[in-house]
């Protein structure tokens, strides 16, 4: 099993959901963590193979389309420390 660190970040976008680019996505969800938001969710036991599937794509979803809130969550394969 491979432990595998999920993070969710909540931006506030303008303009209209669909001219966002993945890119974009990511680079304002990193910005937020980069600005002292803390947006690790949770850490889990995932198959070898499935976390090698997940680590390190983005995933964004209209949450609040009203609001002009999106959530964008992420994941990371969890690096061990050898001693």
């Amino acid at each position: 099993m491979t432990k595998v660190d999920y993070y969710r970040a909540e931006v506030k976008y303008t303009g209209a959901f669909e001219e966002y680019t993945l890119e974009d996505w990511k680079r304002m969800a990193i910005g937020k963590q980069n600005s002292g938001i803390d947006c690790y969710e949770f850490t889990n036991e995932e198959t070898e193979e499935f976390a090698k599937v997940v680590d390190g794509k983005f995933l964004v979803e209209n949450r609040f389309p009203c609001n002009k809130l999106a959530y964008v969550e992420w994941a990371y394969i969890r690096e061990e420390d050898e001693d």
